[in-house]
């Protein structure tokens, strides 16, 4: 725990103390609710999160970043009452801005690795993000990925899928 709180406090330091433009600190509030029938059993899964963000824009293609996930997501059988846990990740990722639609909307994907937990169980996971963003000026923009393509893991349980609208965050960024 203490290594994390020194490399969020290193970033933090870059981030004040670099060059105008290049960096971006912000965050978001993520939903995510999936209903499942397996073998007869009906379940699901309700999760809310909120992601403080900071990151580099390598140039206009390519941007770097890493957020923290905080939050909460209750799991259900319908045989079995609802399973609350807290969560905590840890969310490096990497941005590609592939398509610009406007001098104010970009599509992008982020590639994104978690390290973290969910309840008392160690999670991790692998994702592929797409996303939009629109600019509101150049030091305010509003940032939404509207899909999930991967896998996570939590403790030896591993789950692979595809989340669309349904695994959704919005955001606000600050440029400068």
């Amino acid at each position: 725990m203490k290594r994390i709180i020194l490399t969020i406090a290193a970033i933090f330091a870059l981030v004040f103390t670099a060059s105008a433009q290049k960096w971006y600190v912000g965050g978001g509030a993520g939903l995510e609710l999936s209903f499942e029938n397996n073998k007869g059993t009906n379940g699901g899964k309700f999760g809310l999160t909120i992601n403080p963000e900071v990151g580099y824009n390598i140039n206009e293609k390519f941007a770097v970043g890493a957020a923290i996930a905080l939050g909460f997501e209750t799991v259900w059988e319908s045989s079995a009452k609802a399973q609350p846990a807290f969560l905590f990740s840890f969310d490096p990722y990497f941005r590609w801005n592939f398509l610009k639609l406007s001098d104010r909307f970009n599509l992008f994907a982020d590639a994104t690795a978690s390290f973290g937990c969910n309840g008392q169980l160690f999670a991790y996971g692998f994702a592929i993000r797409p996303g939009l963003s629109y600019a509101f000026s150049d030091k305010l923009s509003l940032v939404t990925h509207f899909a999930n393509l991967g896998f996570t893991g939590k403790g030896s349980k591993i789950e692979y899928g595809l989340g669309v609208i349904i695994d959704s965050s919005v955001g606000l960024y600050w440029n400068f």
